[in-house]
Formats: C-alpha cells, structure tokens, sequence
C-alpha cells in the first residue's frame, strides 16, 4: 500500500490544526477579544475547510484505471 505515508502526513497536519484552534480558543478566551480580521481569517479556515473535506470525499470516487 504506497498511501499509508500520505494518511500519516495528513493526520500530523490535522493534529497540528488542532492544536493551533485550540490555541486561539484559549487566546479568544482569556487574554483578547476577536478582531474583525479574525473573524474574517476564521471565515477563511471554515472555507478551507469545507474545500479540504470536498477533496477528501471525492477520493472516494475515483476509479482506478491501471497504469
């Protein structure tokens, strides 16, 4: 199986994401209020996002045609 290494690259990055909200979540929290530029760079993470799983779901539809 040749994927393996991209699945564990992709699961990295997802926990770095992760960790990385989590970090704002605690700087909206207790130490400032969100900006306008967060709010729209947060829209921008949502999109990216929505386009990330459409990527990921289209894996599923791709046929393999030998090669």
């Amino acid at each position: 199986m040749n994927t393996l290494s991209f699945y564990a690259a992709i699961a990295k990055h997802l926990a770095s994401i992760e960790s990385n909200l989590n970090a704002l979540a605690d700087i909206y929290e207790n130490i400032e209020a969100r900006t306008t530029l967060d709010e729209d760079l947060i829209d921008l993470l949502n999109l990216k996002a929505d386009e990330v799983k459409t990527a990921a779901t289209a894996l599923k539809s791709i046929t393999y045609s030998g090669g």
